[in-house]
């Protein structure tokens, strides 16, 4: 058994990677039980925000997404600077896609090549 922190997160990674489909059945539980609960860990575990600081930027831009202004039936994506992790706004899905591209551009080129096989 594993004696100090480090060796006892070597041991859990070890072990997770080993039995794979069990730890993704403990996570697809735990969330199908408290989705919102799982969504709140995830936003705080990623952008280090709180629901309630989600709420208010929602609030803000009065529902709808930072760029198109949409108001989406689904919760607005947390859009956020990959180089320094900074929170930005709330996208729709498709803003936050069109982002993603222009942050990616050997995606764009790839993209471009494939339409023109044609």
């Amino acid at each position: 058994m594993a004696k100090t922190k480090e060796e006892l997160l070597a041991y859990q990674r070890a072990w997770a990677k080993v039995n794979r489909d069990k730890v993704r059945g403990y996570q697809r539980t735990r969330y199908l039980k408290n989705p919102d609960k799982d969504w709140a860990r995830s936003l705080r575990k990623k952008y280090n925000l709180t629901t309630t600081e989600w709420a208010a930027m929602n609030q803000k831009q009065e529902g709808g997404c930072g760029i198109c202004g949409v108001v989406e039936q689904t919760r607005l994506s947390v859009d956020h600077c990959h180089a320094t992790g900074e929170v930005r706004g709330l996208l729709c899905r498709k803003c936050n896609k069109f982002l993603w591209v222009l942050d990616n551009p050997g995606w764009l080129e790839k993209a471009q090549q494939y339409l023109t096989k044609g």
